[in-house]
């Protein structure tokens, strides 16, 4: 391996006691979407038109759905509920017609009963 140079050395040894080029300026101020935007275009009205024209359509359709979609769910919800009752009143619904089916057969077995008995004495003349 050979030896390095005596300047080879002094270069390398300045190289390490410099500062980086990035260290040695400031770092940018960070600046918000809408000041970038205003920079941008802040000397042609049609630009800044435009994009107050853009914002103010994303504002109002974003509007727009978030009440769409809350009246939607509302309604969901309610129509739910409706359902929700509808199901109580059919299971009471089936409550009573299985009674009433029991009735029935109650009251059938009587009447069978009752036509199939004599009420009458067999009368011999």
């Amino acid at each position: 391996m050979r030896k390095p140079r005596q300047d080879e050395q002094k270069y390398s040894l300045l190289k390490f006691q410099e500062k980086p080029p990035s260290l040695t300026k400031q770092m940018p101020r960070l600046l918000s979407k809408q000041q970038i935007t205003e920079s941008r275009y802040k000397n042609n009205l049609l630009q800044r038109k435009l994009i107050e024209n853009n914002v103010a359509i994303y504002k109002s359709m974003s509007a727009f759905v978030k009440n769409f979609i809350t009246s939607s769910s509302k309604q969901l919800l309610n129509t739910d509920q409706q359902l929700m009752k509808s199901q109580v009143t059919m299971q009471s619904a089936l409550c009573s017609l299985k009674s009433s089916q029991e009735n029935m057969k109650q009251l059938h077995e009587k009447n069978k009963y009752i036509f199939t008995t004599n009420f009458l004495p067999n009368i011999n003349l």
